[in-house]
């Protein structure tokens, strides 16, 4: 239990760093990779999309990583909540515009339609 309560304190204040060490360990994964499917008779651009392939991706295999890690909840809640205060930000300024264009096309809409089932 206090290596979980250490590691969430890590992910949460030292995302950098966490990410920088992930970076490097899967970059030492496709390196691996790419010579041991050299070994095998592939030329290194080739070798290096077979290794690239057989991992699945890097990006897809952060965002697994990132998923699994501890405190990625909340992670995720906090960027939700920024996310929702920069949207309602933003809507502050335009409801009045957006409703009025809105509300000025409807009527003409509904008696073009009216009109041309005459």
């Amino acid at each position: 239990m206090p290596g979980r309560i250490a590691s969430f304190f890590r992910n949460l204040l030292r995302k950098g760093a966490v990410e920088q060490a992930l970076d490097d360990e899967l970059q030492s994964a496709v390196e691996l990779l790419t010579q041991e499917k050299m070994k095998e008779g592939l030329s290194h651009p080739a070798a290096r999309r077979q290794a690239l392939i057989a991992l699945g991706g890097v990006e897809q295999v952060k965002e697994q990583v990132r998923d699994s890690r501890t405190g990625a909840f909340l992670d995720s809640l906090l960027q939700d909540l920024r996310f929702a205060l920069r949207q309602m930000q933003r809507s502050r300024a335009l409801p009045s515009p957006r409703s009025l264009s809105w509300r000025s096309a409807s009527p003409p809409t509904s008696s073009c339609s009216v009109c041309c089932r005459l």
